[in-house]
This record gives structure tokens, C-alpha cells and sequence, in this order.
């Protein structure tokens, strides 16, 4: 283990400043734990363990909800009224389950989410789950399923210190209890070396979960579809009629404020994915690789993701010229606020 003298990262301390009076909410609530997962977990260890910036456009919480435990409307009432963020909508959370026979693999619940907004912060994607064991389906990866486990009646900035300890050994982060990782993600994750592990969570809603698939090689710096994967893609069970295109619609809108965003697309090509999204535009993205769309494509240097995106919509529709850019132009700009928050 590394030596204990470790200086918080002020990115950090502002993030434990910020969800410390939300982690006294769950307490009283009767949540003691959260665990922090997504792609928010790998940032914060990289940020922690490596000195890596952090810059979190969200942040993935989980509830385990146990016998006399507050529900997520609540919770998020109570959140709302004490000024720390502005609750969306209330869904159902759900996620394939492959011990389930037949089509109820595809319709398991697992709880309820939400999205929390504050101005200048991160969004934070709250769920409630019903059952602690149905966190080991979240996710497609591996490099997807490492949890931090945080004490809620101890700050985000404490969970740092513990886990400084290990900057020289971060396998034993998991030995030590302080984070969940059955597929040992976190070491693929440094390693690059991301592999599927919920085939029949793609399954459940292919084209949706194909925009998650190509982020995360983009953030493993993979732009291209390695063989096996785009294979495996191929052969999946297609779970017909279950994407949502509220979803598609904003999971698009990630990609165009991510720094790869033109081989995310290309590879979103390779899967066949993009009619799902717009016919025009997969046949746009069929005919220009992503160094050439890059070139056609105005870019802003040193601003935002949201005013990134803003601005690759109107030059990807400029190309597209047809009828329906207008239209696909109106649903992208609508869902904006749900992807990047209130503007700063």
C-alpha cells in the first residue's frame, strides 16, 4: 500500500462537498451504503489512484432498499426540497436477467431511477434497487461492473483517503471492501481491454445499448469494433420493439459531445446501428469515414460538451439535406437539457 500522506484532489472535495448533505439524506431514509458505479467509478479511482482530471458529465448511485427504507420518491422529494438538485422523471429500471426463462429475461425490474439536476454539478442518476444481488447486472462490460461501496455517514472525500492506500496495489481495493468488482473491471479497464459480460442485456435493446458499446471502446481507446464483438453483435438474440427513441435520441446526442465522436459514429456504422436512429444519417455516416467527416464538420476548440454537440448537430444536418434533417434537428435539440443538465 501506498504512503498515507495523499492530497485530495480539489475536484474531488468539491464532489464530496456537494453529496454529503444527499448521503444524510439517504441515512435518514435508511440507505447506510451507496454504491457508485458506471463510468463514474472508473473516473473517480483513475482521479484517486493515478492523479487522472476528473470531469464527470454524470454520476450513477444505488440504493439497496431494505424493510422500512424511504422509496426513491422520497427520497428525491426530499432531495428537491432541500435545494440540492431538480428531480426528472420517475421509470421503472430494468435489466435483463439470464437466470429468467424465455422473454421474462428481458422484462425483469429491478427497481426505480431518476435523474437529478443541479446547475454546475454533474447529473446524478439515482436508483433504488429491491435486491442488492441484481447489481451484478448492470452494465455490458466488465470493465462496467465495479461498484465503489461508500459509507453514507462518511464523506466521498474520506473514501478517498482509504483508497489512496492502494494506489500501488489497486486489486487489493476489492480485498479491502472497497468496492465491488466481480469481473475485475477496474484492471481491464486500465488495461484497455474491455470484454462483454451481459450479452443478453444487448440483446434487450440492441440499437440503444450499440451507442453504449461504442463509448466505451472509444474511452479504451478502441475505434474500431474489435472482430469478436461485432461477431457477437451479429449472432444476439435481437429482442425486437424495446428500444425507446427518447433514449436513442439522447444517447446520439452523448457521442456528438464526446472527443471521438466521428470514429463512435463509424463504428455505430459498422454495427448497423444508425437507421435505427435516422435512415438518412447511416447512410450519411456509410459514405464518409470518420476522418473525412471530421474535415466537413466545423469544430470549437476549449468549450463545452453541450455547445460541442450543439454545434455537430447543425454541420451533420447541413450535410444530410433532406426533408427529415428538420425534424431529426427538433428532436435532438429537445432532449439537450436531459443530457448536459441546466446550462452553466
Amino acid at each position: 500500500m501506498s504512503n498515507p500522506a495523499f492530497s485530495i484532489a480539489p475536484s474531488i472535495e468539491r464532489l464530496s462537498d456537494w453529496l454529503a448533505p444527499i448521503q444524510q439524506i439517504f441515512v435518514r431514509r435508511g440507505y447506510p451504503q451507496t454504491y457508485l458505479g458506471g463510468s463514474s467509478a472508473r473516473e473517480i479511482l483513475d482521479a484517486i489512484l493515478f492523479d487522472e482530471p476528473l470531469a464527470l458529465r454524470d454520476i450513477d448511485l444505488y440504493l439497496v432498499r431494505g424493510g422500512g427504507a424511504g422509496d426513491l420518491r422520497s427520497l428525491c422529494l426530499d432531495i428537491e426540497q432541500e435545494g440540492h438538485a431538480r428531480v426528472g422523471r420517475l421509470r421503472e429500471k430494468r435489466r435483463a436477467n439470464p437466470d429468467l426463462p424465455g422473454d421474462a429475461c428481458y422484462q425483469h425490474v429491478v427497481g426505480e431511477g431518476a435523474h437529478l439536476y443541479a446547475k454546475g454539478r454533474p447529473i446524478l442518476s439515482l436508483g433504488v434497487l429491491h435486491r442488492r444481488g441484481d447489481l451484478a447486472l448492470n452494465g455490458l462490460f466488465d470493465v462496467d461492473t465495479t461498484f465503489l461501496c461508500l459509507d453514507n455517514h462518511r464523506r466521498l472525500a474520506d473514501y478517498a483517503l482509504l483508497a489512496a492506500r492502494y494506489r500501488d496495489d489497486p486489486g487489493g481495493l476489492h480485498v479491502a471492501g472497497l468496492i465491488l468488482d466481480p469481473h475485475h473491471g477496474y484492471l481491464a479497464w486500465r488495461d484497455k481491454a474491455p470484454t462483454i459480460v451481459h450479452w443478453q442485456e444487448v440483446a434487450r435493446c440492441p440499437a440503444q445499448q450499440a451507442f453504449r458499446m461504442v463509448r466505451t471502446l472509444a474511452k479504451a481507446s478502441r475505434h474500431r469494433v474489435p472482430p469478436d464483438l461485432l461477431l457477437g453483435y451479429q449472432r444476439i438474440r435481437r429482442a425486437s420493439g424495446r428500444d425507446d427513441a427518447h433514449e436513442l435520441d439522447q444517447s446520439f446526442l452523448k457521442i456528438l459531445g464526446d472527443t471521438y465522436w466521428t470514429e463512435e459514429l463509424g463504428m455505430l456504422a459498422e454495427l448497423d446501428t444508425l437507421s435505427s436512429l435516422s435512415a438518412p444519417l447511416s447512410e450519411l455516416m456509410c459514405s464518409h469515414p470518420p476522418e473525412a467527416l471530421r474535415r466537413r464538420v466545423p469544430e470549437l476548440s476549449t468549450v463545452s460538451p453541450r455547445r460541442l454537440a450543439c454545434t455537430r448537430i447543425e454541420g451533420l444536418l447541413r450535410l444530410l439535406a433532406t426533408p427529415s434533417a428538420r425534424e431529426l434537428r427538433a428532436r435532438l435539440l429537445a432532449v439537450v437539457p436531459f443530457v448536459f443538465g441546466p446550462e452553466d
